[in-house]
């Protein structure tokens, strides 16, 4: 399947479980996977203008994404096994998997980008990868989570929003448009809009003003962009 091959290029884009089908943002799919632990979301120019970043980051920006690349190649077999079982990019059990296939590369990246970026560069960069991951991120962030006193409870209904969300995705998918169905597309992108909505609902008042200040100032991404929803809930 095409979409297989894409994903083992792009699946260090990863990180999120908001799904984005591909074609509908920069690096197929890229919003599944949240931004390569960043490297992703800092190809873009707006997002460099956006934290500065010099000539000399982007040429080093520019080699770690190419040996991602690399890495992502040598576990492209391992990948192809985890989706020819039968799983698709919108079955949960799968992403999982592929997550923790490559939450070793996600890890060294973030050491890597930790080392190229200013302080205040990385933790800019943080704020946006938040602000793209969403809320739905809080069920896989610890630290995150950890600071918006997320609860047992709050967890398992934002698991409880993700599943459906993936089961309708499905059910998208084997409508028989397609992702490159600008129809199809139009769906995920109201379905994006509507698990956000319901994932931010799950937050008290106090923990989205805190989320709020953890994303820091919000930043719109260029169409065709990183899009996951939920980045900044209202604050009322």
């Amino acid at each position: 399947m095409r979409w297989m091959a894409t994903l083992t290029i792009t699946a260090l884009l990863a990180g999120s479980a908001l799904a984005q089908p591909p074609g509908g943002g920069r690096g197929g799919f890229g919003g599944m996977f949240g931004g390569g632990g960043g490297i992703g979301m800092l190809t873009m120019k707006e997002v460099q203008a956006e934290l500065k970043i010099t000539d000399e980051q982007k040429e080093k920006l520019t080699k770690l994404q190419e040996s991602m690349q690399e890495k992502m190649t040598e576990l492209r077999p391992k990948m192809q096994e985890l989706f020819q079982g039968g799983g698709g990019p919108g079955d949960p059990d799968t992403m999982k998997k592929v997550q923790e296939l490559t939450k070793p590369i996600m890890d060294e990246v973030q050491k890597e980008l930790k080392e190229t970026l200013k302080p205040e560069q990385f933790t800019r960069m943080k704020q946006l990868q938040l602000q793209q991951a969403g809320v739905m991120s809080l069920t896989r962030d610890a630290e995150s989570a950890k600071k918006l006193n997320i609860t047992t409870e709050q967890k398992e209904k934002l698991a409880k929003v993700n599943e459906d969300m993936m089961a309708d995705m499905r059910e998208l998918m084997q409508g028989g448009g397609g992702f490159g169905d600008p129809e199809t597309q139009k769906k995920m992108a109201t379905l994006r809009k509507e698990t956000a909505d319901k994932a931010t609902a799950v937050l008290t008042e106090e923990q989205k003003k805190t989320w709020s200040e953890m994303t820091g100032a919000p930043f719109k991404f260029p169409e065709g962009g990183p899009r996951c929803g939920g980045g900044r809930p209202p604050v009322n």
